[in-house]
């Protein structure tokens, strides 16, 4: 009979998939950031209004959505409008604008004798126009889907650089640390 006890070796499947987790949590937080920088870019090209009126918009382009699961991470970035209806009806009228353009009750004409939104919608208060006529300088069409469009397109390259960086980081060495034996 032989003393030779032969040793056993396992895998720590748990604390791989925990690390794994954890890289690619790291990596789309960095990929969120990119998409944050691209919705503001998209911004500034192609949505409505003002620098001024872009601006606030740009406020509230933030993450929206971090959820890490052990089948998924889910991250979505974009326009946060709870956000921008906090700050004030006129802040987020404004970022509406941006977005959405203003043409839900059609074009815009002037309104004797009524309320409307100032240059920028900045104050609501009397019209100062004394016949009513259009204003086609200020008519803006939905920019939503151009701009989402347009970011999702951008984000496509830097999925595959996350993907690759990912995969360089899970090689040999970093499976090895969870190899267990005694």
């Amino acid at each position: 009979m032989s003393d030779f006890i032969p040793n056993k070796l396992g895998f720590d499947v748990n604390g791989c998939m925990t690390a794994i987790l954890h890289l690619a949590d790291t990596l789309m937080s960095e990929t969120a950031d990119i998409m944050i920088i691209l919705f503001k870019k998209e911004i500034d090209r192609n949505g409505n209004g003002s620098s001024f009126m872009k601006s606030d918009a740009k406020k509230v382009v933030r993450e929206i959505l971090h959820e890490v699961a052990a089948d998924h991470i889910t991250i979505e970035a974009g326009f946060d409008e709870e956000m921008a209806r906090a700050m004030a009806i006129d802040f987020y009228v404004r970022t509406m604008v941006v977005i959405h353009g203003n043409q839900a009750g059609g074009p815009i004409h002037t309104k004797p004798g009524h309320s409307t939104w100032k240059k920028n919608v900045v104050g609501y208060g009397p019209s100062g126009a004394k016949t009513e006529y259009k204003l086609p300088q200020f008519d803006q069409s939905d920019a939503s889907d151009g701009i989402l469009e347009n970011v999702m397109k951008d984000m496509e390259k830097y999925f595959t650089v996350l993907l690759i960086r990912l995969n360089e980081m899970l090689d040999g060495e970093f499976y090895g640390r969870f190899i267990t034996g005694g």
